[in-house]
């Protein structure tokens, strides 16, 4: 007669860990993000076999803090224990460090106006949502339409203003 022993592991890992960055708008943020994490099997479990991480489909064995930096992208985590149980974790980050940027094309410079003038420029970002512009230095702003190359244009009935210059931004 034989004795033979078993142990039973039905327990997943666990996956435990954090994100760091600044929030911006929405769900973006506004600087690189850095995604800590740790597994571990639970007691009584069969031990941890491997731990590792996909950022952006790309898997590789997690080696420490996952920096991210601008972009879209996705981060997933996979725990494996020696009985070949599983538990995985996935989240998405949305990373924008570069301020936008706009480009007056019509009137460029310094320039006297009369009567409705035709304002055009170009606004570039990595998440442009929209512009806007303001004739009073900044002081209040009106939403502008730019098309998917981000060009936009406006006009400007000058007669509805004093005689005078005016900073106009966008």
């Amino acid at each position: 007669m034989g004795n033979a022993s078993r142990s039973v592991d039905t327990i997943l890992p666990s996956i435990s860990g954090n994100t760091s960055g600044t929030s911006g708008n929405g769900a973006w943020y506004v600087s690189q993000v850095t995604v800590t994490a740790s597994a571990s099997d639970p007691p009584p479990g069969s031990g941890l076999a491997s731990f590792q991480a996909a950022v952006d489909g790309s898997w590789s064995a997690y080696g420490g803090p996952i920096t991210l930096n601008d972009g879209n992208h996705t981060v997933e985590l996979l725990a494996t224990d020696n009985a070949g149980l599983e538990n995985s974790v996935g989240m998405s980050f949305q990373i924008d460090t570069i301020a936008p940027t706009t480009v007056f094309t019509d009137p460029t410079g310094t320039t006297w106006a009369t009567g409705t003038i035709t304002l055009s420029g170009v606004s570039s970002d990595l998440n442009l949502s929209g512009a806007e512009i303001s004739y009073n230095g900044g002081s209040s702003w009106s939403g502008l339409s730019p098309d998917g190359g981000g060009n936009w244009s406006t006009t400007w009935d000058t007669h509805t203003v004093s005689n005078g210059s005016y900073s106009v931004r966008a």
